[in-house]
């Protein structure tokens, strides 16, 4: 990579790094009505007094409550991942944020998919997103330790954009609500589009980007 590319680079996640924390700002600024549970005031809360109950509210809480430090330990992890210097702060926050995903965030949204207001068609989404999203932190942590860190890094954007789907997610809404075509089912096209769209570009950038005897070669290696 030349200096023009790598230079390239850090404004894109610099600029990336600016609009995931705003889209945050507003989602956590939503927390007011959470905290007791606002069924009126809230748009999320409407109509859930009825079930908001037991396992539900447990994962609901769990959920919004680790998700804003996972998405900010994204951030730092983009900050700091190709710097020498923070070389301990990107370790230790890698670790916290596979715990805190593993054991909090995902296990939430799997509680939280179950009584989808959306029906199964979002529910199933969100799920497959929060078991994605276990098996891609698990992978980063793992080849992390192996120290492949090509592998890492791979893995590490993947559970990246896993984890900041929520971000896409509301952008998504937001698009919808502006243009007027807001409904259930551009809320379940986000509950899948949201994390799948961004994926399948990621892929492409990450296959395309390879010299094409490269890309052969991977592709023989596959039939073999």
């Amino acid at each position: 990579m030349n200096k023009r590319e790598s230079r390239l680079n850090q404004i894109l996640i610099a600029l990336a790094i600016v609009l995931i924390l705003r889209v945050l700002a507003l989602i956590v600024m939503e927390y007011r009505f959470y905290f007791p549970p606002d069924f009126d005031q809230s748009f999320f809360l409407a109509g859930r007094r009825p079930t908001f109950a037991g396992w539900y509210a447990i994962g609901f809480y769990t959920h919004i409550i680790s998700g804003p430090f996972a998405i900010v330990l994204v951030v730092i992890l983009l900050a700091t991942g190709r710097s020498k210097r923070f070389k301990a702060l990107h370790r230790w926050s890698g670790r916290l944020l596979a715990l805190l995903t593993i054991l909090a965030v995902c296990p939430g949204g799997i509680i939280m998919a179950a009584r989808s207001q959306a029906g199964p068609i979002a529910g199933w989404g969100f799920a497959t997103l929060a078991v994605c999203t276990m098996g891609s932190v698990g992978l980063t942590a793992v080849f992390a330790f192996k120290k492949q860190f090509k592998s890492h890094s791979r893995w590490a954007w993947r559970s990246g954009i896993l984890l900041c789907s929520p971000i896409l997610l509301r952008l998504g809404a937001g698009v919808f609500y502006v243009t007027g075509i807001e409904s259930l089912n551009t809320y379940r096209f986000l509950a899948w589009g949201s994390w799948l769209l961004p994926l399948l570009v990621f892929e492409g950038v990450q296959h395309f980007s390879k010299p094409p005897e490269k890309r052969w070669q991977s592709k023989r290696s596959e039939r073999d």
